[in-house]
């Protein structure tokens, strides 16, 4: 609450509505600041292989969309990365990237 600004981790990849989003955006007037928005998951997967970065060990798990403890689970549908995410919800967001 007392930040002008914030940066995501949102990827269009995804799907979602997060296809649509913006790498700059205003929300609840805060600049938003969207920067994977326009990475597809091979352009992600090459930057942490060329500069020897290490994965979430929950990857491996096969948890490929990771947020709080409540909200995620291993995906069950190879196709729908975030279908591990709010599973027999219809909630898609967490309360961060909610628009009001």
């Amino acid at each position: 609450r007392n930040f002008e600004s914030w940066i995501s981790g949102r990827k269009s990849y995804h799907k979602g509505e997060r296809k649509f989003l913006k790498v700059f955006e205003i929300q609840d007037g805060k600049i938003v600041v969207n920067p994977l928005i326009n990475q597809d998951l091979k352009n992600i997967e090459n930057y942490f292989e060329e500069n020897s970065l290490p994965k979430h060990p929950l990857i491996k798990k096969n948890y490929l969309s990771i947020g709080c403890t409540h909200c995620t689970s291993p995906v069950r549908n190879s196709s729908d990365i975030r279908s591990g995410r709010w599973e027999h919800l219809q909630k898609t967001e967490c309360g961060i990237y909610n628009k009001k």
